[in-house]
């Protein structure tokens, strides 16, 4: 509760129930250790694979076929701001990111042009929501800009306003495959429109 913004900072915040569910699935024991205001440390141990095969590459894994794109990224964390940075730039397109709205709006004197995606974590710090973030850039670029809004939040309530916005919602974790098809997919949509 003292951690809404999901701050890595601050704790992963993941929960006895899913790390049960996690051994559960793996088939792994669980130890755990906790103290009173430190916190609790979940330790799971996973059997080292013997000689995995090589795999063929993949789809997701190719290089992608669309023009480069402008991309703006939302996230309060500096670590997934880089990370989306890097990913998207591998990809070829250019991409600006930012913590919050105000942040981005602070870029957005040197844009040239109207991005052509924006893709927002759905919980800001400060009780800011990607969909407010989303619908102020819209109407700063006086566009309909194609969204995508990330969460791994699974109140039902916010599931439902996530999904009643116009916004393609993707849960957390995100695969790269299924990331690229968002984004392929959004903008090819709204070139046809």
């Amino acid at each position: 509760m003292g951690n809404p913004e999901r701050d890595r900072a601050r704790g992963l915040g993941l929960g006895l129930a899913i790390v049960q569910r996690l051994t559960r699935i793996l088939h792994t024991p669980m130890q755990m250790r906790s103290h009173v205001g430190r916190g609790s440390v979940f330790k799971v141990s996973v059997e080292l694979a013997a000689g995995a095969a090589e795999v063929e590459p993949s789809i997701e894994a190719s290089p992608s076929h669309q023009p480069p794109l402008f991309i703006l990224v939302i996230d309060d964390e500096i670590a997934i701001q880089e990370a989306m940075a890097a990913l998207l730039s591998g990809w070829g397109h250019h991409v600006v990111t930012a913590g919050s709205c105000a942040e981005m709006h602070d870029h957005a004197s040197d844009f040239t042009s109207t991005p052509d995606l924006i893709i927002s974590d759905y919980r800001l710090r400060d009780d800011e929501e990607g969909i407010t973030t989303i619908e102020r850039l819209r109407s700063e670029f006086n566009s309909d800009i194609p969204a995508i809004l990330m969460t791994g939040d699974t109140a039902p309530d916010r599931i439902r306003q996530a999904t009643a916005s116009d916004c393609f919602l993707l849960h957390k974790p995100v695969s790269n495959g299924r990331l690229r098809a968002a984004i392929v997919n959004l903008t090819m949509a709204a070139k046809k429109s």
